[in-house]
């Protein structure tokens, strides 16, 4: 599938330059979605546009034109499939710890985490059951 062959590209290279240029106003910006994630009762369609919000705010913090269009197509191929959105513990510790190491401005930290979070989340998408072709892309 062309998302697990990009996304494993662009996230965890977007979470090194954002830890490289930590700029201090986009933190908020970068634990914002990671929040509503963990805030309660949020439904399936709330938790994935947390999700995607959450991967465009570590490229937007890279400040890298060319990943943040790379970005946003694959942004949109994503939201075709309807990917889950994980929100097991693991994934949400994950996600804290991108944002973790890109404040502590450690750009391999915040790499390798990145990849763990991706790493999780095909595993998890691997366990789902197929689903139905609806011939619709």
């Amino acid at each position: 599938d062309a998302a697990r062959e990009v996304r494993p590209r662009i996230d965890p290279s977007a979470a090194r330059l954002a830890a490289e240029g930590r700029p201090a106003d986009e933190l908020a910006q970068l634990a914002a979605p990671c929040r509503r994630r963990e805030g309660a009762a949020a439904g399936p369609a709330a938790l994935a546009v947390a999700e995607t919000d959450f991967h465009t705010a570590v490229v937007d913090a890279a400040h890298n034109a060319l990943l943040s269009y790379v970005n946003a197509v694959t942004r949109v191929a994503l939201d075709a499939t309807s990917a889950p959105s994980d929100a097991t513990p693991a994934a949400m510790a994950l996600r804290r710890g991108v944002v973790d190491a890109i404040r502590r401005a450690d750009p391999v930290g915040s790499e390798r985490a990145m990849h763990n979070l991706l790493d999780l989340w095909w595993a998890h998408l691997e366990q789902r059951p197929a689903r139905r072709e609806t011939g619709v892309p």
